[in-house]
Parts: structure tokens; C-alpha cells; sequence
């Protein structure tokens, strides 16, 4: 089973945090994909990822549309990159990716 992390930060807008962790959720279910979710909210930080999470995941799925906090934790990790606003209307074609499916 592939294992995918993601780090979901807009501080412009909660409500499309959500939107993303339900399209991102969904999506994963439905193509078995272990999927783990930290959310990053201005300073508060929700779901947070272990070091043993991060190490285990095949991708690590970071929004690019807002920094995200001690990104540093990701430099061994095939980390990609999106705006939040395409992982709500395409998080099947994310989770596609053929650069992490080799």
C-alpha cells in the first residue's frame, strides 16, 4: 500500500483547509492509499506528522500557497508541491502522479 503525508496550510482562508483534507481523504480512500494529514493553521498546528510517518511515506504532499512550518523535516523525502485550490479539484490526479508512482 502506498503511504502518503501531506502538510495543508492557508492562512487566507480555513475553510479551503478542509475542502482540501476532504477531496485529499476522499480520493486516498477510494485508491487505498494510506494517507496522513497534518493541518497548519497560522500557529497552530493540528494532526502533526511523527518523524516515523514522514520517513515511512512514499510522497510528501506540501501546499505551496503558504509556508509551512520546519519544512526542513521533509529534505529525504520526493516531495510535491500544489496551491490548495488544486489538490480540492483534482486530488485524483495528485495522488496520479506518475514521478512518485515508479
Amino acid at each position: 500500500m502506498k503511504k502518503v503525508a501531506a502538510v495543508i496550510a492557508n492562512p487566507q482562508n480555513g475553510h479551503k483547509i478542509y475542502q482540501a483534507v476532504k477531496a485529499l481523504s476522499q480520493a486516498a480512500e477510494h485508491k487505498n492509499i494510506d494517507l496522513r494529514i497534518e493541518i497548519q493553521e497560522e500557529a497552530n498546528i493540528y494532526n502533526g506528522l511523527t518523524e516515523a510517518e514522514i520517513a515511512a511515506s512514499d510522497i510528501i504532499i506540501l501546499t505551496s500557497d503558504s509556508p509551512i512550518n520546519n519544512i526542513e523535516r521533509f529534505d529525504n523525502n520526493f516531495v510535491l508541491r500544489v496551491i490548495t485550490t488544486d489538490i480540492i479539484n483534482n486530488p485524483y490526479q495528485i495522488l496520479d502522479n506518475n514521478d512518485w508512482q515508479q
